[in-house]
């Protein structure tokens, strides 16, 4: 045998191995990437400018006074919590959902229904959490979506938990 081939070959699997690992990493992490868009992808929400983790935030969405509110602060991963919708006065939302995912990482799909509380039109309550993340903390966002007779209005807040 060629001992120039045999070396050329000792050097050249590897490399050709950790060019492979590297395309498959990359492929998993831009497929990740699209998913998280895709499950956002189509929203028009408004941003408001209130971090959940410092109290009840108030916004206009649509010409209508809100307030969320999640409990107990402060937010944390793998800890239940409770949302809080006040929507002002008598309005014709039909359904309140929300989504959680991470702003720079995919944390897999988190949905959940908040249900009008008896008797109050006007307050919604739904629970979940946060995933846990390797990181340590971590910037989130909480899309809340409203049905309503003249089609879905979305807010989005942002905000860190660990």
């Amino acid at each position: 045998m060629n001992t120039r081939t045999d070396t050329a070959m000792d050097w050249l699997k590897p490399l050709l191995m950790a060019l492979l690992m590297i395309g498959l990493l990359a492929s998993f992490w831009l497929g990740a990437r699209l998913i998280q868009e895709s499950l956002s992808s189509g929203t028009h929400a408004q941003t408001v400018d209130c971090d959940l983790q410092q109290g009840p935030c108030q916004f206009e969405l649509d010409g209508v006074l809100m307030q969320l509110e999640a409990t107990p602060r402060p937010l944390r991963s793998l800890l239940p919590f409770e949302l809080f919708l006040k929507v002002q006065g008598e309005r014709d939302i039909t359904q309140v959902n929300a989504e959680l995912q991470g702003v720079d990482m995919y944390m897999g799909q988190n949905r959940f229904n908040l249900k009008a509380e008896p008797g109050k039109s006007n307050l919604w309550r739904g629970r979940s959490e946060l995933a846990i993340c390797t990181t340590g903390e971590m910037r989130w966002y909480l899309l809340l979506m409203l049905e309503t007779a003249t089609g879905q209005k979305q807010a989005r807040f942002e905000f860190n938990a660990r």
